[in-house]
Order: C-alpha cells, then sequence, then structure tokens
C-alpha cells in the first residue's frame, strides 16, 4: 500500500530559462520533496533542536530507524490533520 505524500512541497512549473542557468518545468514539479518528506524534516528538526536527550541504547541504527518511523509517523498524522481540515 502506498501512503498518500501530500504531494509536491514545493511545486515548480514554467519553462527553460538558459539565459540565466535556470529551468522550471511542468516534467519536474511533481518529484523531490514531498509534503510528508517536508513535515517529517521538520517534526525532526523540532526533537533535535529541542535539547531532549535520546536514549540510544546499544543499538544505534535501531534506535535511529525507530526515530525516523517516528517522525513520519508524526508527519503522517499532519497529513491527515490536513485532510480534515
Amino acid at each position: 500500500m502506498t501512503k498518500k505524500n501530500g504531494g509536491p512541497a514545493f511545486p515548480q512549473s514554467g519553462v527553460c530559462t538558459p539565459e540565466i542557468e535556470s529551468w522550471d518545468s511542468n516534467d519536474f514539479g511533481g518529484r523531490g520533496l514531498s509534503m510528508r518528506d517536508y513535515f517529517a524534516a521538520k517534526v525532526m528538526q523540532g526533537v533535535m533542536a529541542s535539547g531532549t536527550p535520546m536514549s540510544i541504547g546499544t543499538n544505534h541504527q535501531e534506535a535511529m530507524l525507530d526515530m525516523a518511523l517516528a517522525f513520519y509517523s508524526m508527519a503522517d498524522a499532519m497529513l491527515s490533520a490536513r485532510e480534515a481540515s
């Protein structure tokens, strides 16, 4: 099952502008950072900046995965709340 990702966080559309070495196309707008990724990154940033000590234990890799899953869980809740409002 594919989770809803909220669509692109920073959609783009337009035309290629070689004069200023910039591009902007409809084909690119749907790729890249999704709203889900953006929300999860914001949750992670807040947790890391809070200074709250995190228990890592002996299995560092597993603890990091658990935290990342928690960040995405919060992002999913934010997307659900966004749809409900």
